[in-house]
C-alpha cells in the first residue's frame, strides 16, 4: 500500500544530505519512552527531507530517467506523473 503525501511549494525544507542525517536528528529529544519502540518519529520536514534525498538517489541510479521500467518511479513504486510532479514541488531537477 503506498501513501499519498501531499506536498507545498515553500513550506518544507529539503536540507539533509542523507537519510542518515534525517534519523540522528529524529533520535533527540523525541525518543519515545518506551524501551521497545527504538524507531524515531520523523518531523514533516524530516520525510520530506528523506523522500527528497529518495528521489535524487533513484534518479542517479537510474542516470535520469524518470518513466519505464527502468525508470526512478519505478524504484519507488510511483507513477511517472506523480514523481516529476514530486521533484517540481521539492525542485530537484533529472541532471
Amino acid at each position: 500500500m503506498t501513501s499519498r503525501v501531499p506536498l507545498l511549494p515553500g513550506t518544507l525544507s529539503t536540507n539533509v544530505s542523507s537519510p542518515a542525517a534525517a534519523t540522528r536528528r529524529a533520535h533527540g529529544s523525541r525518543r519515545s519512552s518506551s524501551e521497545d519502540d527504538a524507531d524515531p518519529i520523523l518531523t514533516e520536514d524530516e520525510r520530506v527531507a528523506l523522500m527528497a534525498w529518495d528521489i535524487r538517489r533513484a534518479l542517479k541510479l537510474t542516470q535520469g530517467r524518470v518513466s519505464g521500467a527502468d525508470g526512478a518511479a519505478a524504484l519507488l513504486g510511483l507513477k511517472p506523473t506523480t514523481l516529476a510532479s514530486r521533484m517540481k514541488t521539492l525542485s530537484i531537477r533529472r541532471d
